[in-house]
């Protein structure tokens, strides 16, 4: 039962990405979550930030897509942890369509009375050590 009220969370994500609602996407991230995410800077920290990314987003973006893939879940009573592949893309405002990278994420659960929030994710792309650029064209 827990596994799939997490997986129904992942689904309020894509869902409020699609519709650009952050009101929905508030009620999957535990108030004080920490974000490590792809962008600038090192941690986002509160809901109040993370959901600052996703304006950002929903700025650049006319309509947007977001892709979970390969999402695998380890559930206890009140925290549980789940990695995945996601893709975020669509229709920029100035430019042409784009299917997006995939990138490596991670997320950590709590469950704060009855709903499971997230607490924490990981947003990571490969580095090429060499080059010390981010990978950002492979498929899983």
């Amino acid at each position: 039962m827990a596994e799939a009220e997490i997986r129904r969370q992942i689904d309020r994500i894509i869902e409020g990405l699609a519709a650009k609602d952050l009101e929905e996407l508030r009620r999957v991230y535990a108030p004080d979550v920490v974000s490590f995410d792809v962008e600038p800077p090192l941690q986002h920290v509160g809901v109040q930030a993370k959901l600052r990314n996703w304006e950002r987003a929903f700025a650049f973006f006319e309509s947007l897509r977001y892709e979970v893939r390969d999402l695998t879940l380890t559930v206890a009573d009140d925290i549980a942890f789940g990695h995945a592949f996601a893709r975020l893309g669509g229709t920029p405002k100035h430019g042409p369509a784009t299917s997006g990278m995939w990138v490596r994420v991670t997320y950590c659960f709590r469950k704060i009375g009855d709903a499971w929030l997230i607490a924490h994710d990981h947003v990571s792309v490969p580095l090429d050590m060499p080059g010390g650029q981010g990978v950002v064209d492979l498929e899983p």
